[in-house]
């Protein structure tokens, strides 16, 4: 979905395309696809900024997604709706931190780590 796209879909196709991008990042995250999954962190960040544009910003829909069976998922939606739900975003994070299973352990031990030290303000 091109940027053009992305200002013109529906909340919901938003979020389904977010899972997309979630899972494709699930099947590149093995060291070998770097390119890739970079490319996919970058598409994310689109859609996200997308959903913070939107009037209430529709990065609430993501929250339902805490719950998601893919932990690529849980951890990216909480990491993107953390300024919207952080008691429910923390606890998302902190779950998936105690199973220790990388890299979403890691990745939410990082995010927490950062915003704990004060070096990043989710917005």
């Amino acid at each position: 979905m091109a940027i053009t796209e992305l200002s013109r879909a529906p909340d919901i196709a938003l979020v389904e395309k977010f899972i997309e991008v979630c899972l494709e990042q699930e099947s590149k995250n093995d060291g070998d696809h770097i390119q890739d999954y970079n490319k996919l962190i970058r598409r994310m960040v689109k859609i996200t900024e997308e959903m913070k544009s939107r009037p209430g910003d529709a990065r609430r829909l993501l929250t339902p997604l805490f719950g998601h069976s893919s932990w690529q998922v849980r951890v990216r939606a909480a990491m993107s709706a953390f300024a919207l739900a952080p008691i429910e975003a923390r606890q998302v994070l902190e779950q998936v931190r105690a199973t220790r299973v990388n890299p979403y352990a890691a990745d939410a031990s990082g995010m927490l780590a950062a915003i704990d030290a004060g070096e990043y303000t989710p917005k």
